[in-house]
């Protein structure tokens, strides 16, 4: 591959001209280190090309002058791809080329001084260059170009003049392109100048100018940019309306009286802007647009609007407090509610039913007697019961079994069955093994053992039983006809 050959004149000691037979823009083209370090290359600055270029060889990065002049070229763009070492200068000129955009990524310079962009086709402020900061730039020459707004953003930069003369700037335009809130400090030393139709003619601000920056809340930076305006060597004044209300309230909120710094636009304004308030300019009372629409308008409500909003926050702070001690008392009733539903509905102590509490025992003193089914069962028709008189001798068995009529309610169909009570489980007594159901117990207790008749000389048929007398039947089913 021919990468051509490229042939040096050095017309005097600061300007060369460089012919080359072939692309020399690659990053594999260099100048041989013996005329680097001669003493012809060792002044130069002014750099002319047979064939006008657009992108800067990456040998000329090498220059030991570190100043370069590439003005008259077809640059169109100034970026990292077409310049690729503007920080291995000091000084660039870059004028009267096609330049109309500007994007350096790495725009934080350390050793450029001094970056000449005149006479090219710019129509905006090359922020790129001048946003990084700490940085070495300390002149930017945008003269002769299209740039035709103001942007107070130029002051806040430190220590560098700014050149924007013979630019069709209209003083009336003052624009924020980089949307966003700037801080102006006392300490800006940039040095900015404008045109004749900057210089020569009468700027007014209102409160658009704040909107515009976002310093609606910030006073010292809203005073030195407004300020600052008078840098232009323009006439500031103010538009003594309602359009300016929200400047007049900040002023005032920091016991400063705008009229001070800037005179009124129409002098027969003067007196009545002293009556101009919120209220009377309802309107236009408060910063509700561009930056300022979420920075709140705590430094620019009147005194009215302050107490209002105090009287709401104490308003609704009770009104809070209420509801909390509603919703507290609420959770309480549910509970108790919930506690008393799971007690049985009273208020009373909970008793165990005994199961084997003997019938007619005594309960301890200062105790209610317990509870037990017995004193819960009750007859649906209750009858007294008449017992035959106990014989008198205790050791005798009666001379025949005492019936014992059980009416039997589950075969009758006539007999009403209770709906009462307590439904009792009756099982048949079974007899033991070997012993003969209608024989009495044998016990041992008995004083007179040999009274009993043997078992074996019952019949195991015996005659039915006749019907006893009506005061030996024990009437235990509650049936009303017995």
């Amino acid at each position: 591959m021919n990468l051509g050959t490229c042939f040096f004149t050095f017309t005097n000691t600061t300007t060369m001209n460089i012919a080359c037979t072939n692309d020399t823009s690659n990053t594999l083209s260099q100048i041989p280190a013996t005329l680097l370090g001669g003493t012809y290359m060792s002044n130069i600055t002014h750099v002319t090309f047979s064939s006008n270029i657009s992108i800067l060889p990456t040998y000329l990065c090498s220059l030991p002058s570190r100043e370069i002049d590439i003005s008259y070229q077809t640059f169109t763009t100034l970026s990292d791809t077409t310049f690729p070492c503007l920080d291995s200068f000091r000084k660039v000129s870059l004028s009267r080329n096609q330049i109309s955009s500007v994007n350096i990524v790495n725009g934080n310079f350390q050793n450029l001084t001094s970056l000449d962009l005149s006479a090219n086709q710019l129509t905006s402020i090359p922020y790129s260059v001048l946003m990084p900061t700490p940085t070495s730039l300390r002149s930017l020459d945008l003269r002769n170009n299209s740039i035709n707004y103001i942007d107070l953003f130029v002051y806040t930069r430190k220590n560098i003049n700014i050149y924007l003369d013979n630019n069709p700037i209209n003083s009336t335009n003052i624009l924020n392109p980089q949307n966003t809130t700037l801080i102006f400090t006392t300490n800006s030393t940039a040095n900015v100048t404008f045109p004749a139709s900057v210089t020569s003619s009468t700027i007014i601000i209102d409160d658009s100018i704040a909107i515009t920056y976002g310093v609606c809340n910030d006073f010292q930076s809203l005073r030195n940019m407004l300020l600052s305006l008078e840098s232009t060597d323009a006439e500031v004044q103010l538009d003594c309306s309602c359009k300016s209300v929200n400047l007049k309230q900040i002023y005032l909120n920091n016991n400063q009286n705008i009229l001070v710094d800037f005179s009124c636009s129409n002098p027969s304004q003067a007196e009545t802007f002293f009556s101009v308030s919120m209220a009377t300019c309802p309107t236009y009372a408060n910063f509700s647009s561009g930056l300022c629409t979420n920075e709140g308008t705590g430094n620019v409500q009147s005194s009215n609007n302050s107490d209002s909003n105090r009287t709401g926050l104490i308003v609704g702070l009770v009104v809070g407090i209420g509801g909390f001690l509603l919703l507290l008392a609420a959770i309480i009733a549910a509970i108790i509610l919930l506690k008393r539903c799971k007690g049985g509905g009273g208020a009373g102590d909970k008793r165990r039913v005994s199961r084997i509490s003997a019938k007619g025992s005594a309960a301890p003193d200062g105790q209610k007697a317990p509870v037990t089914p017995s004193t819960r069962l009750q007859s649906r028709n209750p009858r007294g019961i008449q017992l035959a008189a106990s014989p008198s001798t205790s050791s005798q068995l009666p001379s025949r079994p005492v019936e014992i009529m059980v009416p039997n309610i589950h075969n009758d169909p006539n007999l009403r069955k209770s709906t009462r009570g307590i439904p009792l489980r009756l099982d048949p007594i079974r007899p033991t093994s070997g012993a003969n159901p209608l024989s009495p117990p044998v016990t041992t207790t008995l004083s007179n053992p040999t009274t009993l008749r043997s078992t074996n000389s019952l019949p195991m048929n015996p005659p039915s039983l006749s019907q006893p007398p009506p005061h030996q039947v024990l009437n235990i089913g509650g049936d009303v006809r017995f």
